[in-house]
C-alpha cells in the first residue's frame, strides 16, 4: 500500500511492485479465505476469476480451512 500511495504522490508508477491481476488474485485469496474461516468450510475460487473474466470457466483451487 504504501508503494502504491508513494506512486500516486509522485506521479512515478515505477514505485508499484504489482499489477492489477496479482492484485486482484490476491484479494481473491485473501476474501475467499476469510469466508472460509467465518464459514469453517473450504471455499473454491474458479481460478478463471482470478486471471481474466473472459477466460471462461476454467480449474477450481480450493482455498482450505486452517
Amino acid at each position: 500500500m504504501d508503494a502504491f500511495v508513494a506512486a500516486i504522490a509522485t506521479g512515478d508508477p515505477g514505485l508499484v511492485m504489482s499489477g492489477p491481476h496479482e492484485s486482484l488474485t490476491s484479494h481473491l485469496t485473501v476474501l475467499a479465505a476469510e469466508r472460509a474461516r467465518h464459514n469453517n468450510a473450504v471455499e473454491s475460487i474458479p481460478l478463471s476469476d482470478m486471471a481474466n473474466s473472459r477466460a471462461g470457466p476454467g480449474p477450481v483451487l480450493d482455498c482450505c480451512q486452517s
